[in-house]
């Protein structure tokens, strides 16, 4: 049996970009990286600190599905949090970090619009933890706003020094995201 035939879940990064409605797919893959979120140092140990890989990047098969149950709809922000601390960390799926972006992502959304939705959504993934039998609190989940502030800082970093070389402004966004080759080598590494 191949090796990748266990796997039962993958997952990746996410870029963030402006929130420009009036701007189609196309133009979206080109805007500026304004946030990006690397799941390279995710764990599922994390999720009960409040740490989750970005979502839009995880794909499952079915078959978990169908043996775990599907998302859970009380939720009004957390129910892909609430999914992945149930699948990935106590199942314990049997899941693989790809080094890629899969998603370019608008930024913006029900779970950062606010401080409310915010409140909301970390008041979610406590009791998504202590649902699935594992302690969590509201201070506990404090941490991961001093990471996140790293996600938005790092691409700036990465404009500025691009500025001073045009060359290392190409190998910088190259940096960013994976091309079809990058993507093939992935692949063969993991076989």
């Amino acid at each position: 049996m191949r090796e990748d035939a266990k796997l039962e879940a993958v997952y990746g990064d996410i870029r963030f970009v402006a929130n420009r409605s009036d701007a189609d797919l196309e133009a979206l893959r080109t805007e500026k990286t304004v946030r990006y979120y690397s799941a390279r140092r995710w764990r599922p140990w994390m999720l009960q600190w409040g740490f989750m890989p970005p979502h839009p990047s995880v794909y499952i098969r079915r078959a978990c599905f169908e043996r775990l149950g599907d998302y859970a709809l009380d939720y009004r922000i957390a129910a892909d949090y609430a999914l992945l601390i149930r699948f990935l960390r106590q199942a314990r799926l049997r899941c693989l970090y790809l080094p890629m972006c899969f998603v370019d992502m608008r930024v913006g959304g029900k779970s950062t619009r606010n401080w409310r939705s915010n409140w909301v959504l970390n008041r979610e993934i406590v009791r998504a933890n202590r649902e699935a039998g594992y302690f969590c609190c509201l201070p506990m989940l404090a941490p991961k706003y001093a990471f996140k502030v790293w996600e938005f800082v790092v691409p700036k970093i990465r404009i500025l020094f691009s500025r001073k070389d045009a060359k290392t402004a190409r190998k910088v966004d190259g940096n960013l995201r994976f091309g079809q080759n990058d993507v093939a080598s992935v692949n063969r590494k993991h076989k």
